[in-house]
């Protein structure tokens, strides 16, 4: 149980860093890919207005390739006088019937005329305002004419460092995870370490509770016995005898719990015909369901065989039959069927359950748990059953699960 509970601490820790990792690296390259898109839907917007002016072949024309004052700022950013020497772009002019017009690619070396008209005629006949082409941003701007006109930004530059930062941040994210994975294994023992020791002193106490009662008990029933011998059997002495089997009982079954729980002994596993083990056990369960008008009905596979311990087998099912037995009204009809499919094996008892809520109920497996206290006191028992039974379904790596629709409850095991 405590190297169950320490990969489960070791699963979770690891799941909510990397989750963490996730949410914090995923926004700052989210956040970093929003601001290329509003940085070239920015530089897009003045090429659209030919807000550049830029020097012409002799130097005239202002000569120095700025931008005007009213263009400096663009969404709350003062562009540099360098801008328009760093941006490479082009762009194609449509009439009004989706020719192409004019087109302009000196700003750009890696684009001629060809290849930009035809990435203006796919982004003409896609109908979008603005997208990317390849590494390339576009913006469609319409014109007074009936016209339109497409500019193409080159986004590589910064595409790139995109991708640079996004590949750092999963290599960052991974080799962190790994780091943190790592110093989890190595120090996950010493932090349950407080909660590992108080269980080992819990079941110790288990174990020595229960050998320090055998004594008392096996002396109370001798001395039982010869009060019967010599005074006849009364009402007393049965009663006695009655609650010493109930008490050794009931620490033999704590005892059991406590190590199937510590994991350490494995089973006997051997293969056998778990469905002759099913209809063996409920054999026994048959007289005692008649005798308070109730029927059991069982749909078994056939050559249904399992590889596990059957003695632990059967007794699994028997306690699910008696749980079944004990807490459904007379005249009732509890069925169990075992099947088998590509998922495994599938085992499951439904009794019908007054006063029960539809849902899961996974407090049933609770140690000393009784659902029905009005009538605990009226019933044999301990409410470890359950408890015993989940124990061995968790021993051979399967799942058990109480799900009740409101008028009954189903336990279903997978093997």
């Amino acid at each position: 149980m405590i190297k169950r509970l320490q990969k489960r601490f070791v699963f979770i820790s690891i799941c909510s860093v990397a989750i963490v990792l996730l949410i914090i690296l995923g926004a700052i390259n989210l956040y970093s890919f929003i601001q290329i898109v509003e940085n070239a839907d920015s530089m897009l917007e003045l090429v659209s207005k030919n807000a550049f002016i830029m020097p012409d072949d002799h130097g005239g024309n202002g000569g120095n390739g700025v931008i005007p004052d009213e263009n400096r700022w663009q969404n709350g950013k003062n562009l540099s006088p360098e801008t328009p020497y760093m941006l490479r772009y082009f762009t194609v002019t449509f009439t009004e019937d989706g020719q192409v017009s004019t087109l302009n690619v000196d700003k750009i070396a890696a684009v001629n005329e060809e290849q930009a008209s035809n990435m203006a005629l796919d982004t003409f006949e896609n109908g979008r305002a603005q997208g990317f082409d390849g590494v390339y941003r576009y913006l469609r701007t319409e014109l007074s004419d009936g016209g339109c006109e497409i500019s193409y930004l080159d986004c590589s530059t910064d595409l790139n460092t995109f991708y640079t930062l996004l590949k750092t941040s999963i290599a960052v994210s991974l080799g962190g995870t790994a780091a943190v994975l790592l110093l989890l294994i190595l120090f996950s023992k010493k932090a349950i370490g407080p909660l590992a020791e108080s269980y080992e002193k819990q079941k110790h106490f288990i174990t020595d509770a229960s050998h320090e009662l055998k004594t008392p008990l096996t002396i109370i029933d001798a001395n039982t016995e010869i009060i019967e011998m010599e005074h006849g059997e009364s009402h007393w002495t049965k009663s006695i005898r009655a609650q010493v089997k109930r008490l050794a009982d009931l620490t033999g079954n704590l005892v059991s719990l406590s190590r199937m729980d510590e994991g350490d002994q494995k089973p006997l596993v051997t293969e056998f015909s778990l469905s002759d083990a099913v209809k063996e056990t409920m054999e026994g369960f048959e007289t005692r369901a008649e005798q308070s008008g109730k029927h059991i009905e069982m749909n078994v596979g056939n050559n249904i065989s399992y590889e596990g311990n059957e003695d632990s087998i059967r007794k699994l099912i028997g306690i699910l039959a008696d749980n079944a037995l004990k807490y459904s009204p007379d005249g009732s009809v509890i069925s169990l069927s075992l099947s088998k499919s590509s998922k495994g094996i599938v085992l499951t008892i439904t009794n019908p359950a007054v006063g029960m809520t539809a849902g899961s109920h996974d407090e049933l497996f609770e140690r000393f748990y009784r659902g029905d206290s009005s009538r605990s006191s009226e019933l044999p028992g301990y409410g470890i059953g359950l408890s015993i039974a989940q124990s061995i379904v968790i021993q051979h790596n399967g799942k058990i699960r109480a799900i009740s629709d409101g008028a009954s409850l189903k336990f279903t095991i997978q093997l």
